[in-house]
């Protein structure tokens, strides 16, 4: 059996081309620090990949770093945009914007 040992180019390039599970999990990880070091802009940049490729828990995620400026910059009208895309109704929108930040 013939291993391929992949550079770290050649494994963003596989990360990159992985499904969105994939991607959210990377947001996962950067977010709370596990196996790597803590980075939020990090984390959102590898939920907005899984975002974009529709994963629900990633767009949510995204509507909570918007909402709280954690790796993006702290943008309300950005946060519910993302919070609509989750498929999160008005009412539940008004009760995660007002939660204290």
């Amino acid at each position: 059996m013939e291993f391929k040992i992949l550079s770290v180019v050649d494994t963003r390039k596989v990360f990159e081309q992985e499904d969105h599970h994939v991607l959210y999990n990377l947001g996962l990880m950067f977010l709370h620090g596990k196996r790597v070091q803590q980075n939020y802009a990090k984390a959102a940049k590898w939920f907005r990949k899984a975002a974009e490729r529709g994963n629900i828990a990633a767009m949510h995620q995204l509507g909570e770093m918007y909402r709280c400026g954690e790796g993006v910059p702290q943008d309300d009208t950005e946060a519910i945009q993302w919070f609509r895309k989750a498929g999160q109704n008005e009412t539940s929108i008004k009760m995660l914007m007002n939660k204290l930040r």
